[in-house]
Formats: C-alpha cells, structure tokens, sequence
C-alpha cells in the first residue's frame, strides 16, 4: 500500500503530471468512452463507504458551500466574465455551480481538517448537483441558444449521481461484496482518477493547442482568481476554529471538476469544459498551500 500512500500524499503533483501526459499523447483519447463509467464507479465506491447518519448533515457550516458556490459567486463571475465569448461564459459559470470533488476528504486529511465533515459536504452538495446544473445556467443565461435544455442536462447529470448512489445503497446488504470492494478496489481510486484526467486532456489536448497564449493565460487567470476567493473565505471564515480552518477552504473550493467536464463535454460545445480543465490545475495549487500551512503549524505548535 505504499504506492497509494505515495499517490494520496502528492495527488496535485500527479494530477498535473496527468495534465501534461494528456496534453502530449492526444492518442489516449481512445478511452474517452468509460471514463462516464469510471466517474460513476468512483460515486459508487465512495458512497458505499459512507456512514450515511442524517446528524451529520447538519451543521451550520455546510451553508458556506450553497451561499458562496450557488449565490454569491454565479452572480459575481456572470458579471465579471461578460466581455469574453459565450462558451468561456458557461464553462466558467459551470465550474463556479460544480459540487465538491471526491477527493477532498482526502486533501482535508493531509491538511489535518475535519474528514467527517468534508464527507459530508461531499455527500450533500454532489446529491443535490444535478438539479444545480440544471437551473442555474438556464436560469442566468436566459434566451442563449448555447444552454441546453434544463431537463436534459439534469439527465445527463442525474445518471452519474444516483445510479452509483442506488447500486451503493443495494450493494451494502451483500457484505462480502461490500468489503471487496472497499479492501480491493477503492484505494486505488486515485489511480482512476489520474487515469480519467490524462484521457480527458488528451480529448481536449487539440482545443487547448488552438488556443491563442493570451487566451489561455487569461481563462487560467479566471480559474485562479475565483479558487482563491473560494480557498480564503473558507479560511477567512472559520480561521477561529482550528479544526475547520483548514478544512473549510477545501471543501468550499475543491471541485469535482470530471464531473464539470464531462457535464460540458455532454451537454454543450467542447471549449465549455476548458475552464474546467484550468481550474483542475487551480484549486490544487491552493490545496498544496492549504496542506503546507497546516503542517507549518502544526510543527510549530509542537
């Protein structure tokens, strides 16, 4: 298991190592076709594992994801983002609304945080996306012919959430099967997600080589700047609390940006989902500084 200790401890470097591997070896894409089932195999697996008790689903801070990803921010990037192309638009607008990543427990746990809480937030905020995905870009981006139809992205979005949730609830009454899974197979669930990201850059390796450097530079900078709002008002807001400080600033900006991809890629034009694809490299910037801050303090406290 030392190899997987190795890959939790620098996913972010992996994953942007996965970025370049795409990005040169667009041949890859010949995959592009189960990573829809390796997202949904990822759901399942971490559902499965789930200690689903409805206490834990209430606490005052999970309202900091719905008010900052679902209010302030769509209204503040609709606005800000309005002198770029319409797909630039939606893509940013759709990584803004995108749910928490899988693999944020993970990043709270090197970052020292509370865990139970990140599963939670994961938990929640991933169930309740499809009708997000659905509403909100329609609601924002009315009369634009580029938005699909609010019931066909909910589709869409709804088959990767609850078909792995309903196998998940199903699957906890055969224990064998069960604890297969969850001994054999979901460690290496950083490895698939190394996997889908090198096959989705390489999908999109020709978009982003066509790309103008300044328009790359300038979408990226996007990314960056509204990851850093989400990552300092986590910390801003619950910097009194040691235990949540560096938890929340994960959990209120680190994304699940496969699912913002395949969502763009599903359900709009191509260039939809680069914004996604930048702010893969964003938020774990941020996620090395959150885990850097919090082993410098927790050395210094010792």
């Amino acid at each position: 298991m030392k190899i997987l200790d190795i890959i939790a401890k620098w996913m972010g470097q992996l994953l942007i190592l996965s970025i370049i591997i795409g990005y040169f070896m667009p041949f890859l894409s010949y995959f592009r076709p189960i990573v829809s089932w390796c997202l949904m195999f990822l759901l399942f697996s971490s559902f499965l594992g789930l200690d689903l008790k409805m206490h834990k689903f209430f606490r005052k801070e999970l309202l900091l994801f719905p008010i900052m990803n679902w209010i302030i921010l769509p209204i503040v990037v609709f606005y800000a983002s309005r002198f770029l192309s319409i797909d630039y638009r939606i893509g940013l607008f759709i990584i803004v609304i995108t749910p928490p990543a899988l693999g944020s427990p993970i990043i709270v746990r090197l970052s020292k945080g509370d865990v139970e809480f990140a599963v939670a937030n994961l938990v929640l905020f991933n169930l309740v996306s499809p009708l997000i995905y659905a509403f909100l870009p329609s609601l924002f981006f009315i009369n634009i012919s580029e938005i699909a139809s609010p019931f066909s992205v909910f589709k869409s979005v709804a088959i990767y959430i609850f078909i792995p949730l309903v196998l998940s609830l199903i699957s906890r009454r055969f224990f064998k099967f069960k604890d297969f899974i969850l001994t054999n197979i979901d460690p290496f669930k950083g490895v698939i997600q190394l996997f889908m990201v090198t096959v989705v850059i390489a999908s999109s390796a020709k978009q982003i080589k066509d790309l103008p450097i300044s328009e790359a530079i300038l979408i990226f900078s996007f990314t960056l700047v509204i990851s850093f709002i989400y990552y300092l008002m986590g910390y801003l807001i619950t910097k009194k609390n040691t235990n949540m400080r560096f938890t929340c600033p994960v959990t209120n900006g680190h994304k699940n940006t496969l699912l913002s991809i395949i969502t763009g890629l599903s359900n709009f034009n191509s260039i939809v989902a680069l914004p996604s694809i930048f702010y893969l490299i964003s938020h774990h910037i941020w996620n090395g500084m959150v885990i850097y801050l919090s082993n410098k303090e927790s050395l210094q406290n010792k």
